[in-house]
């Protein structure tokens, strides 16, 4: 390379600077996501590097309301739900993007709060967009017991919130010490500030550590069993036959240290059109009735009002495993090496984020089909499942109706508090009425596309 092509590189960051936080991520009049690099399927934006939500974040291009409309290469008309958290409210302490229906505001405003003045966090964009926070997760009288920063003033009020609690690396909100159960991860120090794990990078970037501007850590404390912190409501819009949910997925590097794996974790949970509580593990778990060397492709479904054992016997499994646990539906891989088997953390790079999808197609419930894969490969996939009777098993309409988010530790209740404080990552979640969303369009190398 000449000596006036090194000059233009060395130019560059001073040209457009390089957000000090994080220094794979740029500011100035292009960025990283102005360039086809990696996997997306995109003419001129990426869904991974820098962007401006209500504007050209992920999730407005695939529903269709990013500057290239509905001509959109990644717009898809079936998506129902979708989370990037990219929206700055998640994580500036003066948020600047979009003032939608949810708001722009911070983690303690008590702007248009339910309960008045008092209630921290109640007009954070969390608290207005997500339903059912439950209490575990939010503020409480007392919290934080003295003044303390330059966001929080003064113990203001009752000191109780309807917002919840966030981990913040510089404690702008005062909530450390009150064992959050979420962390904004904005820039790619946040990954190292509590304990001082390795950033994962998303494969086919060239080093990013993030999927637009930001993405949500769901935070096991030590001492804490960290339960279900947000559920959609009614966000689905009705009862939903298929469920196609891609995600980007990780964890903390110290996830083992932590013995959080030795017990049962749970993660997202879904309902049934007929369940009145969504705790069904459809996506990906740790669940003690699957080995661990299959972490985290592993679920179930409760059994009641339908028999797991004789559905089991008439279905046909392809890849991985399914079999039955005191009458509860239990799927997962199988490990091993090679095509279609799968062994943690082997096959699961803790360095990297990973693309996981998941396809339940309740249509014709006498014969459910489902199918979960991991970077581009099937690990489990069953047809033929009869959940005749099963809460799936609608009046009218078969399938799911809202999810929740959750991060219940069986360790730290029944066991032992955790060695460590541990983390899983989720970013650029979404779920159509269809097979999933492609891997390559929420920022993945098009090599983890696979046909479901």
């Amino acid at each position: 390379m000449g000596r006036s092509k090194w000059l233009l590189l060395l130019l560059i960051p001073m040209m457009f600077g390089f957000d000090t936080r994080n220094p794979f991520r740029t500011r100035g009049p292009f960025r990283a996501a102005d360039f086809t690099v990696g996997g997306g399927s995109s003419t001129w934006l990426d869904t991974f590097g820098p962007c401006t939500a209500g504007t050209d974040c992920f999730c407005e291009r695939v529903q269709g309301t990013g500057p290239l409309g509905t001509s959109d290469p990644i717009y898809n008309s079936d998506v129902y739900w979708c989370e990037d958290w990219d929206h700055d409210a998640f994580y500036a302490t003066t948020p600047t993007d979009v003032d939608d229906a949810y708001g722009n505001n911070n983690w303690v405003s008590t702007s248009g709060a339910a309960l008045g003045s008092g209630d921290r966090g109640g007009g954070s964009r969390w608290a207005q967009k997500y339903t059912d926070t439950t209490n575990g997760f939010t503020w409480k009288d007392g919290m934080p017991s003295t003044t303390c920063g330059s966001v929080i003033t003064s113990v203001g009020g009752s000191g109780i919130g309807s917002g919840p609690r966030e981990w913040d690396a510089d404690d702008r909100w005062c909530a450390n010490a009150y064992t959050p159960w979420i962390d904004i991860i904005g820039a790619e120090s946040d990954y190292s500030a509590e304990n001082g794990s390795v950033a994962p990078t998303i494969p086919g970037s060239g080093g990013y550590t993030i999927l637009g501007d930001n993405l949500l850590a769901h935070r096991n404390p030590t001492n804490s069993v960290a339960g279900y912190h947000m559920e959609t409501g009614g966000s689905f819009g009705g009862t939903k036959s298929q469920l196609g949910i891609t995600s980007a997925i990780g964890y903390e590097s110290n996830i083992t240290a932590s013995q959080i794996l030795l017990d049962a974790w749970k993660h997202d949970e879904f309902k049934a059109t007929n369940d009145s509580i969504a705790n069904d593990g459809l996506y990906g778990f740790r669940q003690t009735n699957s080995p661990l060397n299959t972490f985290p492709i592993q679920g179930f479904i409760f059994g009641t009002g339908w028999n797991c054992s004789t559905a089991v016997a008439g279905a046909t499994v392809s890849v991985g495993s399914a079999s039955c646990a005191g009458g509860n539906f239990i799927w997962g891989a199988t490990a091993g090496s090679g095509a279609g088997l799968y062994t943690w953390p082997t096959d699961f790079n803790l360095n990297e984020l990973h693309c996981m999808q998941a396809y339940w197609d309740f249509r014709t419930i006498t014969s459910v089909t489902a199918k979960v894969a991991l970077d581009g490969e099937i690990l489990f996939s069953i047809s033929g499942l009869n959940m005749t009777g099963s809460y799936y098993d609608g009046a009218t309409t078969e399938g799911v109706d809202s999810f929740r988010f959750d991060n219940y530790s069986n360790r730290v209740q029944y066991t032992a508090n955790l060695a460590q404080s541990t983390r899983r990552f989720s970013d650029n979640l979404v779920m159509r009425e269809g097979t999933p969303v492609s891997c390559s369009d929420i920022g993945f190398p098009s090599s983890y596309d696979v046909t479901f």
